[in-house]
């Protein structure tokens, strides 16, 4: 079976063009239900306060284990026993 290289180029851009769509959709519905959970309207508050203060302590944390002295191993590693 013979294909011609115009009938291939046509199909793989029919599917790259459906692999963007498809992923398009993904990122939509995530960021939809995101939304969705943050901003409940029963716990909405709680998880949004939780969010802002784990979004603040992570750059403290990799700012400490990237930081350490140097004769301490890093933080993130635990000494061998």
């Amino acid at each position: 079976m013979h294909i011609n290289r115009q009938e291939l180029l046509s199909a793989a851009t029919r599917r790259a063009r459906r692999a963007r769509r498809t992923t398009g959709r993904i990122l939509v519905s995530a960021l939809g239900f995101g939304v969705a959970y943050y901003f409940d309207t029963e716990n909405g508050e709680a998880r949004r306060q939780r969010l802002v203060k784990s979004l603040r302590r992570s750059p403290h944390g990799l700012d400490f284990a990237l930081t350490s002295e140097a004769e301490d191993p890093p933080h993130i590693f635990s000494a061998a026993r």
